[in-house]
């Protein structure tokens, strides 16, 4: 069962990486706003449209290459978004299994109640939820600013019919 569990993620991402579905989102907001603030503005802040969901990309982020989903900062912080057709109870027992990795506390933000993987060796963070048919992975890296990171969980919302799109795509 962990085996077939373990593929079937397996093959999920590597059919998103093949298709350029895996998603991670940055930028600017555009506003002059401090960064302990940017939480607050994301919500009045225009979401950045993508193919599978839709995002208020960071205050001092932004979007490296227009074909990724993912946004970084100049200070080495990166924030990135994968859409999985596995739940996403099966996907953090998979980056459970990494020794490097802890089960933290759920958070709520936005419309998702998000299960938390975190590594201090790597200073890497996994948001996991269920998304429609599968789950939904933001992965945070190197961003200590946690109104960062509430702020983009908070904004981060399926697009219209995103699963059925999600599908045609896979």
């Amino acid at each position: 069962m962990r085996k077939r569990a373990f593929a079937m993620v397996l093959i999920g991402v590597l059919m998103a990486v093949s298709l350029g579905t895996l998603a991670a989102c940055g930028g600017s907001a555009g506003s002059s706003a401090s960064a302990s603030s940017s939480a607050a503005s994301s919500s009045a802040a225009q979401a950045t449209e993508f193919a599978f969901f839709s995002v208020v990309i960071p205050e001092g982020y932004e979007q490296p290459q227009p074909d990724k989903y993912y946004v970084s900062s100049k200070d080495g912080g990166a924030l990135s978004v994968s859409v999985h057709n596995t739940t996403a109870d099966e996907l953090l027992a998979v980056e459970l299994k990494d020794e490097d990795y802890a089960r933290g506390d759920d958070v709520q933000a936005g419309d998702f109640t998000w299960k938390v993987a975190h590594s201090d060796k790597w200073n890497q963070t996994y948001y996991i939820a269920d998304w429609e048919n599968g789950s939904v992975e933001v992965s945070v890296k190197g961003v200590s600013d946690d109104s960062v990171v509430k702020g983009f969980l908070s904004t981060l919302k399926p697009a219209e019919d995103a699963y059925h799109k999600w599908q045609q795509a896979s």
